[in-house]
């Protein structure tokens, strides 16, 4: 049962990767919009204060906030389609469908009870939505509406009906089902939504008022669900739901951190408060130069005949972190061989976010903590962030990494990257091939990178045990997810060895390898070759 609900949650983290991808660009524009019109930046560079650059960054503002402003629609979309295997484009329309029917007969109700309000919409807890006041359900709405479709599609897709309305069997059938589904949802909510909310904002504030306590313990916990896949769900909630805080601008309400990050940069001068960055500034520290004094550590510690091969593989992996945020590579490199160590980043990881909160360092982003989103939307609102913070503590935790690591891999002897002739790095392609002799064709024999993926899908397929054994196939930002009907006969070490996963792992009856910026390649890949659904 245990494995069972871990798995559900799982399954359920990934699924807000579809509609959170979209967050990243949408959040770069709104910050280039907003960042590039900051008075201090005009001042120095009048050019950025005429009609048509004023008129473009205008447009970019516009743009990115149209994505904010409408996130319950596009995670009830997205999520859905996240959580479909099959129909994926009748689980959007369903979704789609259904959450116009929710809010509209949440209106209804809340009119026919004499609960609308006409004035002060925020402060009772209501909002127009496309132009229909309802309560603020804000992304949980979308959440709500997403898993009936999702519920839909499993349960309904393959349904008979009578020969006379046959022609609404099967995908036809799914949008109508929503629709009534979401009829119940929409009066469920017009009469237990105050509830709700009281609890959620219950809960919200004792997160809040834990302070320095709740950032770090947000920020160690956040990195222990990596290796099992479950931070995507609670990151989630923490940005886009009330459990992230929430803040009034301007009259309105915003909830999630990053809901709040994007409120204040589409008003401006707003300003940015410890509050609104408890749980994400100390990940600046950690992705840009925590996991970088480790990533060092590792390479100071490797053996020098591994240091030349060591090196270019840490130093990829690094700039991965360093710029974009990326940390995977980095983190499962020693959680394979030393978890020790990843439970020590884990808390290091939790410091940083205390020492973030204690300094009143104020940091933020929208999607991703690198070296870009620090300039894009730190730097470039000087005037509203107190991100100088960064610039020593930064330092101190690469300095902190560094010598905790060096100590723990000399100590207890360690097997990262190049401290033996198995381990020399992050098991690249070249270096499986090299290793084990294996010849690459040549493109003139169609040896090209997309049929190298196609030949190395099929040899997945098979270290899986087939596809009798493969009972489906997912990949999140890195990782390709393969769920079996027998792990015992699953060849870990040739995806790791031959197969160039810099990593192997497992969750239940799920095979996790991680190919980085591939996963999602191979996963659609092995799904064509399987008859899948992709």
């Amino acid at each position: 049962m245990k494995k069972i609900i871990i798995g559900k949650l799982e399954k359920f983290g990934r699924a807000f990767l579809v509609p959170v991808a979209i967050l990243p660009f949408a959040g770069i524009i709104l910050g280039i919009g907003n960042g590039f019109t900051g008075n201090e930046l005009v001042r120095v560079v009048p050019f950025l204060g005429t009609p048509i650059m004023a008129f473009i960054f205008g447009l970019f503002k516009v743009t990115g906030g149209a994505v904010f402003s409408n996130l319950p629609i596009i995670f009830a979309i997205g999520l859905a389609v996240g959580l479909s295997k099959r129909e994926k484009g009748t689980a959007g329309l369903s979704a789609g469908l259904g959450y116009f029917v929710f809010i509209n007969v949440m209106n209804f109700v809340l009119k026919g009870r004499g609960l609308l309000v006409s004035e002060d919409l925020a402060s009772h807890g209501q909002k127009l939505v496309f132009g229909i006041q309802v309560y603020d359900v804000n992304v949980f709405g979308g959440i709500i509406i997403s898993i009936l479709a999702y519920y839909s599609i499993k349960h309904f897709i393959d349904i008979k009906l009578p020969s006379a309305l046959s022609f609404f069997e099967g995908p036809r059938f799914v949008p109508l089902i929503v629709m009534l589904y979401s009829i119940l949802a929409g009066i469920v909510c017009a009469l237990v939504w105050p509830s709700i909310a009281g609890m959620i904002t219950q809960i919200s504030i004792f997160l809040t008022s834990l302070g320095a306590f709740g950032a770090f313990f947000y920020g160690m916990i956040e990195r222990l669900l990596i290796p099992f896949g479950l931070h995507h769900a609670l990151n989630s909630m923490m940005k886009f739901t009330e459990l992230g805080g929430s803040a009034t601008i301007n009259g309105t309400t915003y909830y999630g951190f990053v809901n709040v990050f994007a409120g204040v940069l589409e008003n401006a001068g707003a300003p940015f408060t410890r509050g609104m960055t408890q749980f994400y500034a100390g990940q600046f520290i950690v992705k840009i130069f925590g996991l970088t004094g480790a990533a060092f550590a590792m390479y100071k510690t490797s053996f020098l005949q591994h240091r030349t091969k060591t090196k270019a593989v840490l130093i990829a992996a690094s700039i991965a972190s360093i710029l974009t945020g990326i940390t995977e590579p980095l983190e499962f490199t020693f959680l394979f061989v030393a978890p020790v160590l990843y439970l020590i980043h884990a808390f290091l990881a939790g410091t940083a976010f205390f020492v973030m909160y204690i300094t009143n360092t104020v940091a933020f982003g929208i999607q991703g903590a690198g070296l870009i989103n620090f300039i894009l939307y730190n730097v470039l609102n000087s005037s509203r962030v107190g991100w100088f913070g960064v610039l020593w503590i930064g330092p101190l935790y690469f300095l902190l990494y560094f010598f905790i690591f060096k100590y723990m891999i000399l100590k207890f002897n360690y097997k990262t990257p190049g401290r033996s002739e198995e381990m020399t790095g992050l098991a690249s392609k070249k270096d499986a091939r090299e290793k084990y002799g294996i010849k690459a064709q040549s493109s003139a024999k169609g040896g090209s990178k997309s049929n190298e993926k196609k030949e190395r899908a099929l040899k997945l397929i098979e270290v899986h045990g087939g596809k009798d054994n493969i009972v489906d196939v997912d990949a999140c930002i890195t990782r390709l997810r393969i769920d079996v009907k027998d792990k015992s006969i699953v060849k870990k070490e040739t995806i790791t060895e031959e197969l160039a996963a810099m990593g192997v792992t497992e969750s239940g009856m799920q095979i996790q390898s991680i190919y980085g910026g591939d996963a999602k390649d191979y996963k659609l890949l092995i799904r064509e070759q399987l008859g899948m659904e992709i």
